[in-house]
């Protein structure tokens, strides 16, 4: 009957321990394939925040860089008009264009009135800006993700590079109407600092993108304002790229608007980031910050598990 006891309880014993033992395996499998999701999540997020930095840091010392080229040069004399071709009045709607041939490839530039009434301030102006054509070539083989890169005056004109043909799109008075150039302005940016717009469709047809941009000053004199657009789909192919785990990831802007996923679709309108939540059911509080892009046009990496 002892000897009955005993076994009874041993066998209790060795259940209970190899329960234990199973137990501790799969917390152990457990603990070390979540090292390892945690793993991927963190490498990815060191590339993808590496990548996308890399951008948005480039495209902003090219602003600056470029901005001190104009800033200098807004006393160009012009006297020398040969980097303008091709100069043409829309008389219908009170609009000039003319190519200019600066650089390899040129850039347009288009604006209100008549190119050949314009006050001599204003196309001294004109061409202080078309100056700028080669270093903006520069900085587009420099920043293969951006779209373009203009300069805007509140003097009604506009040089962009890459070129494009009056019939695609010209300077009209709603072009400074956009954030770009009203975030920038002296009332809005009194620390005349770099800013990010909200989501926005281009007018010239490159789909859904956003601007960072630079106020202009001459003699402490606003004049206008120095962007560069980056399209979603540039930015949501370097988080598709730079993530491989089943995490989703999202880079959002300042308005709270979803900027790149590498989950869903986000190029056919904007989508905040609560309202996608909303539709999960999940509360924004499940989601942490894991990484701020850029202080200037503070966008930040979500990421859920």
């Amino acid at each position: 009957m002892l000897t009955h006891k005993y076994i009874k309880n041993a066998l209790i014993f060795f259940i209970s321990l190899l329960v234990v033992l199973l137990i501790y395996i799969s917390f152990r499998d457990v603990n070390e394939k979540y090292d390892n999701i945690l793993q991927g999540i963190t490498h990815d997020l060191r590339e993808t925040s590496s990548d996308i930095r890399t951008t948005l840091n480039n495209s902003e010392i090219h602003l600056k860089l470029i901005s001190n080229v104009l800033e200098s040069h807004h006393d160009y004399d012009a006297t020398d008009h040969r980097e303008l071709e091709n100069i043409v009045y829309f008389s219908d709607s009170n609009q000039f264009y003319a190519d200019v041939t600066l650089g390899e490839k040129g850039s347009s530039l288009s604006g209100t009135g008549n190119f050949d009434t314009l006050d001599e301030a204003i196309l001294d102006e004109v061409y202080g800006a078309a100056f700028l054509t080669p270093f903006f070539e520069t900085a587009k083989e420099n920043l293969q993700s951006i779209q373009w890169i203009y300069y805007v005056s509140q003097n009604n004109f506009i040089n962009i590079h890459p070129r494009v043909a009056p019939s695609e799109y010209m300077f009209t008075p709603n072009t400074v109407t956009h954030d770009f150039f009203t975030e920038i302005t002296p009332t809005s940016n009194p620390e005349r600092s770099i800013v990010a717009t909200k989501i926005y469709e281009d007018e010239a047809g490159a789909g859904m993108m956003v601007t960072l941009s630079k106020p202009i000053y001459h003699h402490n004199t606003f004049r206008g304002a120095l962007a560069i657009d980056i399209t979603l789909d540039e930015l949501e192919e370097i988080v598709q790229l730079g993530t491989s785990t089943d995490s989703e990831y999202f880079l959002i802007n300042q308005y709270g608007e979803i900027v790149a996923t590498n989950k869903i679709d986000v190029k056919g309108g904007v989508v905040p980031i609560t309202s996608y939540l909303d539709t999960l059911g999940i509360d924004e509080s499940e989601f942490s910050v894991l990484r701020t892009i850029l202080s200037t046009s503070s966008m930040t990496i979500l990421s859920k598990k």
